[in-house]
């Protein structure tokens, strides 16, 4: 159970916990069965600072984005996505930083345009951050991103059509986390270009998170370690990522992923 300062607290967070759940039973819109154990529900109230009401929001808000757009959110069992897990485009190191956050790590060069969506991104987003938020620790501390923009081909101004920044924005917006940061690296002129289209359509929380490092590694490794790090970011945890264990962090967890799948049917 999270860590708590007091005894108050505890009372207080039992009884948010309570309110919460009876809430969610009258949920007079929705006949699907939702999930309400105490680490989802942990998700929203951490991140409103235990405001029942503004989590109750939040998660509205989010199950009608999700209704109104199921593509763009994991829901295929986990085996389905080992092909695209293995293209690593996207993964969360199996190694925390010095603030106790988890590195999630996005390598926009890898993106094969011919093949993939920008929906095939989401879903990879969804089932990376599924399995960060289901850790206490995460919840606490946050989640630091790494974007490294190497690579990067100019086919993906296709995918920045004012529809989809808006909804992979309001997905953003509504990520259950207090504290996320994002670490832009390896940007060259042409991606300058394509942050400078999609910048001033994105939310100012979503800004305020934003760091510019370029190639310059000791910038990067004040907020991401060396030793966590592999030589092509200037790290010193050898010359790769080690993807077996990166994987199996959600590979080896496909019963808990495809369970879930069982929410929100209707």
């Amino acid at each position: 159970k999270p860590a708590l300062a007091s005894a108050n607290q505890t009372r207080f967070n039992v009884f948010s916990f309570a309110l919460f759940r009876s809430i969610l039973s009258f949920l007079d819109y929705d006949d699907c069965e939702r999930r309400s154990d105490e680490l989802f529900l942990c998700r929203f109230l951490y991140c409103c600072d235990w405001d029942v009401q503004e989590a109750f929001g939040r998660i509205v808000k989010l199950i009608k984005l999700k209704e109104a757009n199921p593509e763009w959110f994991f829901h295929k069992p986990i085996a389905t996505y080992s092909e695209l897990l293995n293209r690593n485009v996207k993964f969360a190191l199996d190694r925390r930083d010095r603030r106790g956050r988890r590195v999630f790590i996005t390598r926009l060069g890898a993106i094969d345009f011919s093949s993939m969506a920008v929906t095939d991104l989401a879903n990879l987003d969804d089932i990376w951050f599924e399995l960060m938020l289901n850790e206490l620790e995460t919840l606490e501390s946050g989640v630091t991103c790494l974007i490294d923009m190497s690579g990067y081909s100019l086919k993906s101004f296709r995918f920045l059509t004012p529809q989809n920044i808006r909804i992979g924005s309001a997905k953003t917006d509504l990520l259950p986390l207090k504290n996320i940061e994002f670490h832009v690296v390896n940007s060259s002129v042409f991606m300058n270009a394509a942050i400078a289209i999609l910048y001033p359509m994105l939310s100012k929380k979503i800004k305020d998170q934003v760091r510019f490092h370029y190639s310059n590694w000791a910038s990067l490794h004040e907020y991401i370690p060396a030793d966590i790090l592999p030589a092509e970011y200037g790290g010193t945890a050898g010359k790769t990522f080690d993807f077996q264990t990166i994987h199996g962090q959600v590979l080896d967890r496909a019963n808990d992923f495809d369970r879930l799948l069982t929410y929100g049917v209707r």
